[in-house]
């Protein structure tokens, strides 16, 4: 399974990996949500046509409807045409039934990597400037074409020693592929949240001020200060009367990652933050899963998706759904 992403209604959207039905797509996720009701969906965004290779860049749910950004490479006819290393970037969305899909080419100065959707139907869309390696946030249009670039203080980016020590230069790299490595690798693990009708920019591997987004811009920003030797994973989802809740990793894990390692069972910490000062209010502990499990903090509980029971030879793999109140609102 892939990352589990939380709508600010408390629905869960799971992206399950697997060998895709159609030959010409190779490991493209199939997307379920479940509800705090239990309801289970299948959810199909609309694939671009001609391309050998998908990637599913991002994915984001909003109040109504879902986006992803697919990349999409190995160009199947000529009617596609892409130089090499290039990828077509789309934005496909459908409502939270699968329905009213829609797909976007996006022809944009700079490099998509990430893209959330308001209600309005307008996109939030960051990327990078390949020209000077920095990131770029954008609002763009329903139809793909660019609205307005925001003003994004990229030297919160530049001035990071966590995120040099994560993407530390290499041996062999130029000034040129160090920064690329850094910038990309950061942008990579950058992730929009809902909260609400906003949308949350978080940066994970961090201590970057998270910000704050709706169609009309930046709304302003929160810096979030997480334990000595912890640094930002995730603000789980949950509406705007919800305090944070966030997710907290060792750096190390962040550094052994980056470099091709794998971490299991990386510690992970849970806190409820004052979303208007950052300020930590408490401590969360959680019983069954384990805290890198809770994927939702919406209408004052934190659920879950996790694997049961160990899995045994000619089992299907046993999935639980489980949530519990916690206390903290807003207002």
């Amino acid at each position: 399974m892939g990352d589990a992403v939380c709508s600010s209604d408390g629905s869960i959207f799971e992206q399950v990996y697997g060998v895709a039905d159609k030959p010409e797509v190779a490991f493209f996720p199939v997307i379920y949500s479940v509800s705090e009701q239990r309801e289970v969906k299948k959810i199909s965004l609309p694939m671009p046509k001609g391309y050998k290779q998908l990637v599913l860049g991002s994915f984001f749910p909003a109040e109504s409807r879902v986006v992803g950004l697919i990349e999409a490479s190995q160009p199947t006819d000529s009617a596609t045409p892409l130089r090499n290393g290039e990828l077509a970037v789309f934005l496909a969305t459908a409502d939270r039934d699968g329905d009213r899909q829609r797909i976007v080419r996006l022809d944009l100065a700079f490099e998509p990597m990430k893209a959330a959707l308001f209600e309005s139907g307008e996109f939030l869309v960051l990327g990078n400037d390949r020209a000077n390696m920095k990131p770029v946030l954008a609002i763009v249009h329903e139809d793909g074409t660019l609205d307005r670039i925001l003003d994004l203080d990229t030297r919160t980016y530049d001035e990071s020693h966590d995120l040099d020590r994560i993407y530390e230069r290499r041996t062999a790299d130029s000034n040129t592929s160090a920064l690329r490595r850094l910038m990309i690798g950061a942008l990579s693990a950058a992730e929009f949240i809902p909260w609400g009708k906003e949308v949350l920019l978080v940066q994970r591997g961090s201590k970057l001020p998270v910000y704050r987004f709706d169609d009309s811009g930046e709304l302003g920003a929160v810096t979030i200060k997480p334990p000595d030797g912890f640094l930002l994973d995730a603000i789980l989802g949950s509406s705007e009367k919800d305090t944070w809740v966030v997710s907290t990793k060792g750096a190390n894990s962040f550094e052994k990652v980056a470099t091709g390692g794998v971490v299991e069972n990386a510690p992970q910490h849970l806190f409820e933050v004052n979303p208007r000062t950052g300020e930590v209010i408490d401590q969360l502990s959680v019983k069954g899963p384990q805290p890198g499990q809770v994927s939702c903090a919406a209408d004052g509980r934190l659920a879950a998706i996790y694997y049961g029971l160990p899995q045994q030879a000619n089992v299907p793999v046993q999935l639980g759904y489980a949530s519990a109140p916690r206390y903290g609102r807003s207002d």
